[in-house]
């Protein structure tokens, strides 16, 4: 195998941060994954595996091996009378599979439509969207380690999903490359409405008649009115992880702010939209050189052309430092950051 060398990577990230692969190179099965992996050991160089660069901030160009998996392939694992388990792999535009998913009537991700990326990168921060999440579904990850070669097949409980968050931005960073995701999904009607808009915008169709598509195009409509086109305007979607808080701190804000809006969590916390926070504070729309916040979505830090990642992480640092000394609250960044 020969590896691109010096690669620009402004067209594989969706900020579209113009920084460089030093070794690139693209895969398409597993062998392929497994054979760069040895390479970079024989070469002893780091390995950085990149999906479609949707969840990402690049700070600085990426020494060693950069691997994009392009394996598309979706399989039927095993099929019952109720469910369906279904193999992704990696390289699967991860709103193509929600197609696949609505197409052959399988139900689970269809409230996650059109959510940027690839499947392989589902899983490190258990994407979510409109109360469903990854770890709904998710039954097993499999894995080749980075410092051996071997593959892997482990459990969702083994992943620890949470939050926006797994072992996988923990103690597996960089340790491990996703190569596939089994998902097990209903056959028969199953419909998640309850949260934020996505019921009012199905109002008028009556339950008998609702389809998965009709979840699929409301969602994909919702997003796209309130999320900007990244091939239009550099982005990473939400920047933001929503905070919780004890309800002791709930009934505080409450008293200074009573239009703050609140979930209620399993646990007894409560969730606060980041977005309310961002807006209140009064970021939304406003530009800083060539990176801002979104004038449509508080929680969306936009790149105007020519802007840096770092330039992104400094103003996510003043926009953090501003919510923490009116609310008391603690923004945590939801992309990874290299």
């Amino acid at each position: 195998m020969t590896p691109a060398s010096q690669y620009s990577l402004i067209d594989n990230n969706t900020f579209g941060f113009d920084v460089v692969a030093e070794a690139f190179i693209r895969t398409q099965c597993l062998e392929e994954v497994q054979e760069a992996i040895l390479w970079a050991r024989e070469s002893k160089q780091p390995v950085f595996p990149l999906g479609g660069g949707s969840n990402l901030v690049l700070t600085r160009n990426l020494p060693g091996l950069t691997i994009q998996q392009c394996n598309a392939d979706i399989t039927v694992d095993e099929e019952t009378i109720e469910t369906i388990l279904i193999k992704a792999s990696a390289g699967v535009v991860w709103h193509e599979l929600v197609q696949y998913c609505v197409k052959h009537n399988y139900y689970g991700i269809e409230n996650l439509a059109l959510i940027p990326g690839n499947v392989g990168a589902a899983p490190i921060q258990n994407i979510g969207a409109y109360g469903v999440e990854l770890a709904d579904t998710l039954e097993r990850v499999d894995f080749i380690a980075t410092d051996t070669g071997h593959t892997h097949s482990v459990t969702a409980d083994e992943c620890a999903l949470a939050y926006r968050d797994s072992r996988f931005k923990g103690e597996w960073h960089r340790r491990v490359i996703i190569t596939a995701i089994h998902l097990r999904l209903r056959k028969r009607r199953c419909f998640s409405l309850g949260y934020g808009d996505l019921g009012e915008r199905l109002g008028n169709i009556h339950t008998d008649d609702l389809t998965l598509q009709h979840v699929c195009d409301a969602v994909c409509q919702i997003r796209r009115q309130k999320l900007p086109d990244p091939t239009h305007l550099g982005n990473a979607g939400s920047f933001f992880k929503n905070p919780c808080v004890t309800s002791a701190q709930l009934e505080a804000l409450h008293a200074r702010y009573p239009t703050l809006p609140s979930y209620p969590l399993d646990d007894g916390h409560f969730k606060i939209p980041a977005a309310w926070l961002v807006d209140h504070a009064g970021w939304k729309g406003r530009r800083f050189g060539d990176v801002g916040v979104h004038q449509h979505q508080a929680i969306v830090l936009v790149n105007y052309g020519q802007g840096s990642g770092g330039d992104i992480l400094a103003l996510a640092a003043r926009i953090k430092a501003d919510i923490q000394e009116r609310f008391a609250i603690t923004l945590e960044i939801e992309p990874v950051v290299v």
